[in-house]
């Protein structure tokens, strides 16, 4: 087949392994068109998967290139992680124009063609002689030669008489002629300046006439002159008792209202600790309602309805002014003094959080085991189990990528079963052949899932069972 310039080239790229079975590239594989044994990078060469193993590779030649370039497409393969050198898939020299473009000379014709030619075109002559002569058409003329207009149109004077007319009844509007406008310019001066006293030398009374409707509204004139400086300042400040040097009571009345509150002045002097402190202490005031439910005891011993009641009418005194309230004597040093000497609140929370069964581990303890455990194998049931991790616990959340996984056969997290597995990209697990996926699992045994992936809360100790109905690892 010949290519121009401007066609489309097509053909495949096949992909083969050592055996010759078709295979899959690492990735697309890539391709260039090479002009005259130089590579053409303007040139775009679209690869695309047809089956495994077959690549569809297809270019469009440039408008540019004349008959007689050279024209090839090498593609290059990677496979089994080795790119394999180019190989050319396609191959031509250009043409002018296509084989197909070109047209067949036509065959001589044969004696006997020319000959049924002749007679066929003598019959056509012959019968085109017999269809009018020159006496049949004379026959059917009048026999004046004067008639033949009456014959034809019997009123062709008055068309002509009517067509005559035309002229005269288009110019025939006022005084027009042929040859003049009539009074077509004096008319259309009159129309635009009739209105007033205007004429073509002056507008009237137009110019007077704006004036007066302009400054009528207020008595204005034209000669009016306009305000002064000393008219626009008087308007400006005359409100109240402002004037251009002066700004009246403005300052005062201002002092007066920041200060008026508490009766303040400029020269007043701030209260004193003591005076707070007999203000906060007086009959009736907050401080005064906390001293009066204090226990007998220590606060500690109070309720936690009523330690939360005090704290929180403690909350927000600024620290000079505690300083101030708690001196020896004070309602806020009595306070203080019937803290406990520990924290009640913080150990209860502290017991909590260790739970049954805790022995002597500390926090340290825990995340040295965690290190300590290396990345294992998935275990050795029968039953796969594949946890997927998400940002929210919920199945459609964002994966997490990179935490370690593992399973424990108890509640504390100390005997370790399988794992440390690491999610990836997915959120599910990854064993260590880096092809399959989750942990084997015996399901007549209860496990626990834990996980654990920094700036993540991880998943702590989740008790999980076979389910026989449902026939899939469930949460105990």
């Amino acid at each position: 087949m010949s290519y121009i310039p401007g066609d489309t080239v097509y053909c495949s790229l096949p992909v083969q392994s050592s055996t010759g079975a078709a295979v899959a590239a690492d990735s697309l594989p890539t391709a260039v068109l090479v002009r005259n044994d130089a590579i053409d990078g303007a040139v775009a060469v679209t690869i695309s998967v047809r089956d495994v193993g077959d690549y569809a590779v297809s270019a469009v030649i440039p408008v540019g290139y004349v008959a007689g370039n050279t024209i090839q497409i090498n593609a290059t393969v990677t496979l089994g992680g080795v790119v394999a050198p180019p190989v050319t898939v396609f191959h031509a020299v250009l043409d002018s124009k296509r084989v197909g473009s070109l047209n067949d000379a036509a065959a001589a014709p044969t004696t006997g063609q020319i000959n049924s030619a002749i007679v066929a075109g003598q019959a056509g002559i012959d019968a085109a002689a017999a269809k009018a002569s020159a006496a049949a058409v004379q026959a059917k003329l009048p026999a004046a030669d004067a008639l033949i207009g009456d014959a034809t149109i019997a009123n062709q004077t008055t068309i002509n008489n009517n067509v005559g007319g035309v002229p005269a009844a288009v110019w025939a509007v006022g005084a027009r002629t042929l040859t003049s406008y009539g009074t077509l310019a004096a008319d259309t001066a009159t129309a635009v300046w009739g209105v007033g006293t205007r004429s073509l030398t002056t507008f009237g009374s137009l110019t007077t006439t704006t004036a007066t409707a302009v400054w009528a509204a207020t008595g204005r004139t034209l000669s009016l002159a306009p305000p002064t400086a000393s008219q626009i300042a008087t308007a400006v400040w005359g409100y109240g008792e402002r004037t251009l040097s002066s700004f009246g009571t403005l300052a005062s009345t201002i002092a007066t209202a920041v200060w008026i509150a508490l009766n303040r002045t400029l020269s007043t002097s701030p209260p004193t600790a003591q005076q707070i402190r007999t203000e906060m202490e007086g009959v009736g005031t907050k401080l005064t309602t906390i001293h009066s439910k204090l226990p007998t005891g220590n606060i500690g011993d109070a309720t936690a309805a009523s330690q939360t009641s005090i704290a929180s009418a403690i909350t927000g005194i600024p620290a000079a002014i505690v300083l101030a309230m708690q001196a020896v004597g004070t309602y806020l040093a009595q306070i203080f003094g019937k803290m406990p000497s520990g924290n009640v609140a913080a150990e209860n929370t502290l017991t909590a959080m260790k739970g049954t069964g805790w022995a002597d581990e500390t926090l340290k303890d825990i995340k040295d085991a965690i290190d300590g455990i290396e990345v294992g194998d998935e275990g050795a049931g029968e039953t796969p189990y594949d946890p997927l991790l998400t940002e929210d616990g919920e199945e459609a959340g964002t994966p997490v990528e990179d935490a370690d996984v593992w399973i424990t056969t108890d509640e504390l997290g100390k005997v370790v079963y399988a794992g440390k597995l690491q999610t990836d990209a997915t959120g599910h697990c990854i064993r260590p052949d880096g092809l399959t996926y989750g942990f084997m699992l015996d399901r007549t045994q209860h496990y626990y899932v834990w996980a654990q992936k920094a700036g993540w809360n991880g998943v702590t100790g989740i008790e999980i069972e076979w389910d026989d109905d449902e026939e899939e690892w469930v949460p105990s």
